[in-house]
């Protein structure tokens, strides 16, 4: 702690985007650097958690970490444990712009951290989600929450996923859609022509 104490006191004027990595590191370990590093360094707007252990208590997470993330632009999580939608309920983030998740947990926990993303996140304009869907219902709560979205991309780590003509005409209804990117996905033959609807593309 007295380490991570230095090094945040050295950086602190100037850094505004952290990523932590912390494999094998249990939760109240990862919560407490990253407590001690949002104290000192009140200018980090974006931030990266790679194997970040969330954890199952949601007392763990002090006052310093839940403003930490209230002041986030940008929320890359990857590889993530523990109980992510917890967090997410409990530590608001009122104007995240950019959001990026990547996992590979059962499709059912990720439909419930995806819907999670949807109504918490509401601000976004950029999103990028690549995990396991049995559908594109919890991704489409994200459409339909973040009408500001401006660039979408997603992938299938599951069986593949199968894009139906109406979850691309949800998707492009976006009214400031630029970007659309979908991969590792089976796209219905009659969706393609869905896609020309969108004007905004780029």
């Amino acid at each position: 702690k007295e380490y991570i104490q230095l090094i945040a006191r050295a950086v602190a004027p100037t850094l505004s985007s952290l990523v932590i990595a912390c494999l094998d590191i249990e939760s109240f370990e990862c919560y407490e650097a990253l407590g001690v590093l949002f104290e000192h360094c009140d200018g980090i707007k974006a931030l990266r958690l790679e194997d970040f252990d969330f954890g199952e208590d949601p007392t763990r997470i002090s006052h310093s970490v839940e403003e930490g993330f209230s002041r986030l632009k940008q929320l890359d999580l990857v590889e993530c444990r523990g109980d992510i939608r917890m967090f997410i309920e409990q530590t608001p983030i009122l104007n995240l712009k950019i959001l990026r998740y990547e996992s590979d947990r059962d499709a059912v926990e990720e439909e419930d951290i995806i819907s999670a993303f949807a109504l918490s996140y509401r601000t976004l304009v950029n999103l990028c989600i690549i995990a396991k869907f049995d559908s594109a219902a919890s991704l489409l709560k994200i459409i339909k929450n973040c009408r500001s979205l401006e660039r979408v991309a997603f992938g299938n780590e599951g069986d593949r996923l199968r894009v139906s003509r109406d979850d691309i005409l949800a998707i492009v209804s976006l009214p400031r859609l630029k970007y659309l990117r979908i991969y590792i996905c089976e796209i219905a033959d009659d969706a393609y022509s869905a896609i020309s609807r969108c004007k905004g593309l780029k």
